[in-house]
């Protein structure tokens, strides 16, 4: 090749390396301008949990043959990983200045079918975030998989549209085909029948002057061919059959779709009859009077789930030292969550053998920890010497576990689960005895047509 031929070879190759990112810059559908000046541009979407990222064949051409001079023309990629299996992540910039903020902050992403039925994602923050550029995305479960492209919408905290992108789907079939039943539908499970009669979709009104929607399941129940009202509907799962799907029965699939799938879990009532194999009674319990407490230890294993009774306090600011009551003082008033459960915290220099934990505690207290099998209910219910059932506050989510008292930092590991009972104890009461009830639930699936009946409650 010729020295003239080179030199206009570079020059061509110049002039279009020049252009790739002035021309992506200048499509209007990928950028947009905030109300607060801030712009936001639109970076790609990824598909499940694989890696994104933002970086074109230009940019490392460019990256290859530009002087050094124009290095700094190249954007800096967005690269980062997030989402769930079945999910899309929309990824975007935005660029701030000090007086600016993150529109997700207040604001929400949104997916627009075609139809105009909405669904929202959760939105996450890549690596590389500066105070002046933000970077990130929104992660959706559920979207219009059979479109080829869907509006994505941000929207402020007054349900204002302060920017639309219009997004090519990389997710597309062929998807299954299903089929939905003639109501009403009956399936059995053992020795539980279950007619599905349909679903119903509820509409009220929502202050200030909006609408709520939600959708109400009718199901009659039989019990070895008898009806029964000792099971109730408590759990569900929602899919269509592009594979979006929703933890409970509400809006955010498309009615559209010509079938959904219901996923329905049934579980018995406390008042339900329950064999010996499926009760135990953990703990016979003394009713303490304020700041009395008593130090248990307590082992039980049944049907599989390990219980340990460790604690059994009246209304008392307790000080546990190495998982241990050890004093007891007046329980201090309720100014807010904090001082509900703790007062405070103080680790030594080994955090397995030697820390203090003040807890307070505005009723009759049970410390407890546990593992339980999985896909098995478990239910704790106090009664007291004359067979009265005494209601219960539980407190067994982890983050209460983690910011209140861990019992495996003390502990044995595998006691992973610490749980607060509550119980609300009559003043006649002697004793209560806790009571541990395992049952199975039983899951049934239905096809059916999306619901086209409406019904509204409570004011227009």
């Amino acid at each position: 090749m010729s020295t003239v031929n080179r030199k206009f070879f570079g020059l061509l190759l110049f002039l279009l390396l020049l252009a790739a990112p002035i021309a992506i810059f200048l499509v209007p559908s990928r950028e947009a301008r905030l109300p607060d000046g801030s712009r936001i541009r639109f970076m790609g979407v990824s598909i499940g949990t694989n890696s994104f990222s933002s970086e074109h064949p230009w940019h490392r051409l460019a990256r290859r043959h530009f002087p050094k001079g124009l290095q700094r023309w190249i954007p800096r990629p967005l690269v980062g990983a997030a989402g769930w299996t079945n999910s899309i992540s929309v990824w975007f910039q935005q660029k701030l200045k000090t007086n600016q903020t993150f529109a997700l902050q207040s604001g929400r992403m949104e997916i627009v079918n075609d139809h105009g039925e909405t669904t929202s994602g959760s939105y996450f923050s890549a690596p590389g975030c500066l105070p002046t550029l933000w970077q990130g995305g929104v992660a959706f479960l559920n979207f219009p998989r059979r479109q080829s492209s869907f509006l994505c919408r941000l929207v402020d905290s007054n349900q204002q549209v302060m920017a639309t992108f219009r997004v090519l789907n990389p997710w597309h079939g062929p998807f299954p085909e299903w089929h939905a039943d003639p109501l009403p539908i009956t399936k059995t499970n053992g020795d539980l029948g279950v007619t599905f009669n349909g679903v119903l979709k509820v509409l009220e009104a929502f202050p200030p002057g909006k609408t709520s929607m939600w959708y109400r399941a009718n199901f009659d129940c039989t019990w070895q061919g008898l009806p029964t009202k000792e099971w109730l509907f408590t759990q569900s799962w929602l899919s269509d059959p592009t594979g979006n799907r929703l933890g409970a029965l509400h809006p955010g699939l498309s009615v559209h779709e010509p079938v959904w799938r219901l996923e329905a879990c049934f579980e018995r009532t406390q008042e339900a009859t329950y064999t010996e194999q499926e009760r135990c009674i953990l703990a016979t319990l003394p009713v303490l009077g304020p700041c009395a407490y008593t130090n248990l230890d307590i082992h039980t294993n049944f049907q599989g789930s390990s219980f340990w009774i460790w604690g059994w306090s009246g209304a008392a600011a307790v000080t546990l030292s190495n998982g241990i009551i050890a004093e007891a003082k007046p329980a201090q008033p309720v100014t807010n969550s904090w001082t509900c459960y703790e007062l405070w915290v103080r680790w030594g220099t080994n955090a397995n053998n030697n820390w203090l934990r003040g807890m307070n505690f505005t009723r009759p207290t049970l410390l407890m920890a546990h593992i339980k099998v999985p896909s098995r209910i478990e239910r704790l219910y106090f009664r007291d010497d004359r067979g009265r059932l005494c209601g219960v506050h539980i407190e067994d989510d982890r983050y209460y576990l983690n910011d209140r008292f861990t019992v495996s930092n003390a502990y044995q590991a595998w006691y992973n689960h610490g749980v607060i009972l509550q119980p609300t104890i009559p003043p006649d009461a002697k004793f209560v005895t806790l009571e541990v009830v395992i049952q199975t639930p039983r899951w049934f699936e239905f096809y059916l047509e999306p619901p086209r009946v409406e019904k509204w409650i409570g004011r227009r």
